[in-house]
């Protein structure tokens, strides 16, 4: 009985949150209703402020965590000079982190960059549904080299990786060097970086582009590699760290910079200590 209970609550909460999205509850329970297993299937268009977003079912997980439990609600605490920040967003899915800069900033500039060829399209429709926002969207995986690496597909969309490997789903890889010299940046004042894994990859590479970043906020997925390098690297580029969630979290988020942000209320953290905290459990 206990555990029916737990379900139903968990269902009502569910129900309510997408209700509020969607401004239609009957339109919310069919999305709800409608299958994970077809990708084609269970297309919904939700709201938040002015903008407006579409997304499929398995995406459902990453639009509440970031429009119902706004797990990136730092946002409205950084860069409080800035109205018009370039921001790049890593592991784009289907647009939530952008769509969020974008609330937090209008005249943004944000480039979204999303490996998995259905998803992109998501993505690439819910920017041609804001087209008055200066949003540009690449496809392709970021890694330590230019290269074709295989999608390694999980059960919800977020989960979607690119990794080495022979056989598979083929996608385009870049490194974030190549990235930005094909958009014409030197400075960043946001990056967003939530690349399932692939950060163990990409973040020793590329400490001359993280130098020339005001703020990161990364995901390091320490349930499948082992964070020793990427905390080592961040840790030499960055004087300041701050992490947003649980420090027993398996996938902790980090926000570095190196302009102090006690402002931002989070937690400080010492990434030297977390590299030689990661490489000792290695041994």
């Amino acid at each position: 009985m206990t555990e029916v209970l737990a379900r139903l609550e968990n269902a009502s909460r569910e129900m309510i949150a997408a209700s509020r999205l969607m401004r239609n509850p009957i339109t919310a329970f069919s999305f709800l209703r409608s299958g994970m297993a077809c990708r084609r299937l269970g297309l919904g268009t939700f709201r938040t402020g002015p903008l407006t977003f579409v997304a499929r079912k398995e995406d459902w997980v990453g639009v509440r965590e970031i429009f119902v439990e706004d797990e990136y609600d730092i946002l409205d605490t950084l860069l409080k000079d800035i109205e018009a920040p370039f921001v790049l967003d890593l592991g784009a899915n289907i647009g939530g982190f952008a769509l969020r800069a974008f609330r937090r900033w209008p005249k943004a500039t944000v480039i979204s960059v999303e490996a998995a060829p259905d998803t992109f399209e998501i993505l690439e429709r819910n920017r041609r549904l804001n087209e008055n926002l200066d949003w540009r969207v690449v496809q392709a995986g970021i890694w330590k080299s230019d290269c074709e690496l295989v999608l390694d597909r999980r059960n919800i969309s977020i989960g979607h990786r690119v990794a080495e490997g022979q056989e598979g789903e083929r996608i385009r890889s870049l490194t974030l060097s190549s990235l930005l010299n094909d958009v014409g940046w030197q400075d960043i004042d946001l990056i967003k970086m939530d690349i399932e894994g692939a950060e163990a990859e990409v973040v020793p590479t590329v400490p001359d582009v993280l130098a020339r970043t005001s703020i990161l906020i990364i995901e390091v997925h320490t349930d499948r590699i082992d964070p020793v390098d990427t905390y080592r690297t961040l840790a030499d580029v960055f004087s300041h760290c701050w992490q947003l969630n649980d420090r027993a979290s398996n996938k902790p988020v980090f926000v570095l910079s190196n302009t102090s942000l006690q402002h931002v209320g989070a937690l400080p953290i010492g990434l030297t200590s977390l590299a030689q905290e990661a490489g000792a459990s290695s041994v």
